[in-house]
């Protein structure tokens, strides 16, 4: 499945991969693995603890990511993802 994925995003210009917490996080981490780009993940709230981070790994303004997810329903948790990505720099 990696070595799909790394196919597919060959030809896109990122500087992150996404992966959507909790189920993606395992192919997030195999595809990071296969093309060598580092792996973030956007919670859906800040922890109470901790960094208290909205993003988990090296996110900086203006990066761009591509966002990965186990399955596809009706895309609520993709947006909501995209939009912590958002706020955290203009795309």
């Amino acid at each position: 499945m990696a070595r799909s994925y790394a196919r597919l995003l060959q030809p896109l210009s990122y500087d992150r991969i996404a992966a959507i917490p909790y189920a993606a996080l395992p192919i997030g981490t195999a595809v990071a693995l296969r093309t060598g780009m580092p792996l973030i993940y956007p919670r859906r709230e800040a922890k109470g603890y901790g960094t208290a981070r909205t993003i988990e790994g090296a996110f900086n303004r203006g990066d761009r990511a591509v966002l990965l997810d186990d399955l596809v329903t009706t895309g609520a948790s993709k947006l909501e993802a995209v939009d912590v990505l958002r706020e955290a720099g203009p795309s």
